[in-house]
Formats: structure tokens, C-alpha cells, sequence
């Protein structure tokens, strides 16, 4: 029985790092990975410890970002204490997916302090960043990036925000494309994330 559950597992670790790899295909592999992790009921906080064991990567020199107020710094400075959460979104992804993710983001971190999780967007303009913030009516901390600033990104490809954690050495882990279907993994992925990274007074 136990081999039996680390077996399946191994199985859906796998099917995440392909979500991850081979992103035009992740609207088959969501669907299996939902099904293995509904099913196997397996304890998620090792799903999630395998996750950050697994899937990463490292984002190019000289990227900046930018606030609300147009004031420009490079993208690792927001970790230069502490790692952040960034959840990733654009103009493309279905909104009312986007909207669910911020308001989990919001229950679960409610108690976190501002500056450690971030919306990084891709506008053509601060403006439309600031509109589109006030359109999902959200308080969270809201950043623009030039979308070719990612563009070699395999993840950038798709259509569907991801979450990742970043790290001042521009490494971005604990890579996770939330389940519309699924809002119960996205709470405890955020759990993890939580207790993991974001509280530094332990």
C-alpha cells in the first residue's frame, strides 16, 4: 500500500513537471493531474515538498519591474530580504480564473504583510495595469513587466496564470498552474507557501 502511494506519486510529480515543460498541452494534463490528486487523496503537503524539489528556473539578468507609480527596479530586489510570491497573470487569461485566484490569495495570505506577495502583469501601459487592478477590485500589491522580458519562458507560452516563489538570486520555485476546478489545492499550495516561505519569525 505504501509503495502503491508513492507510486502514484511519482505519477502525478511527473505529470506537473511535463504541465510545466511542455505548457500548450496542459488542458489534457490539467485534467489528469486534478483526477490523480482527487483520487489518490494522497497527503498534499508531500505533493507540494516534491514540487519544490522539482520544478524551477532561473530568470535572465537585468529584468525590472514597475509599480503602480511607474518606479522601475529590478525584478530580484523584491526579494532581496525575504522570498515573495508572485502570481503571474495577463490581459489573456480568463478573468473570472484570475479573479478566484486573488480572491484564495487574499483569504489565505490575509495576514501577511503586503510586500511579500505580488500580481506581476504585462500592460502596455502603468494606466491600464492601475484599471485592470481596480476592475478585479484587489488590494494586492500589483507589477508590470515587459512582456518580452519573458518571452523565452516555456510557461509564458500558455494561456493560464501560474504562481512561483522568487528568491533574490533570480531563481523562481515552487512553480504551480492552479486548477479552476480545484480551489482546494490552491488554498493548501498557498498554506505551504505561507508557512514555508512568507513567515520569517519562526
Amino acid at each position: 500500500m505504501k509503495n502503491f502511494r508513492y507510486l502514484i506519486l511519482a505519477i502525478i510529480v511527473f505529470l506537473l513537471v511535463l504541465c510545466v515543460v511542455l505548457f500548450k498541452e496542459t488542458k489534457i494534463l490539467k485534467t489528469e493531474y486534478e483526477s490523480l490528486v482527487k483520487d489518490s487523496k494522497i497527503d498534499q503537503t508531500i505533493l507540494f515538498k516534491s514540487i519544490e524539489e522539482s520544478t524551477y528556473f532561473k530568470l535572465p539578468e537585468g529584468i525590472t519591474v514597475s509599480d503602480s507609480l511607474g518606479r522601475e527596479v529590478p525584478f530580484e530586489s523584491l526579494a532581496i530580504q525575504n522570498p515573495v510570491l508572485i502570481f503571474r497573470t495577463s490581459w489573456s487569461n480568463c478573468e473570472s480564473c484570475v479573479k478566484s485566484q486573488i480572491e484564495i490569495i487574499e483569504s489565505s495570505l490575509e495576514l501577511i504583510q503586503p510586500g511579500k506577495v505580488f500580481v506581476l502583469t504585462s500592460f502596455e501601459s502603468i494606466n491600464d495595469m492601475v484599471v485592470y487592478k481596480k476592475h478585479l477590485r484587489s488590494n494586492l500589491n500589483f507589477i508590470n513587466i515587459k512582456l518580452e522580458s519573458l518571452k523565452d519562458l516555456e510557461l509564458e507560452g500558455g494561456n493560464s496564470p501560474y504562481f512561483f516563489v522568487l528568491n533574490k538570486d533570480r531563481t523562481a520555485k515552487m512553480i504551480f498552474i492552479p486548477l479552476v476546478s480545484s480551489i482546494d489545492l490552491s488554498q493548501n499550495y498557498l498554506r505551504y507557501i505561507r508557512k514555508n516561505y512568507l513567515i520569517t519569525n519562526k
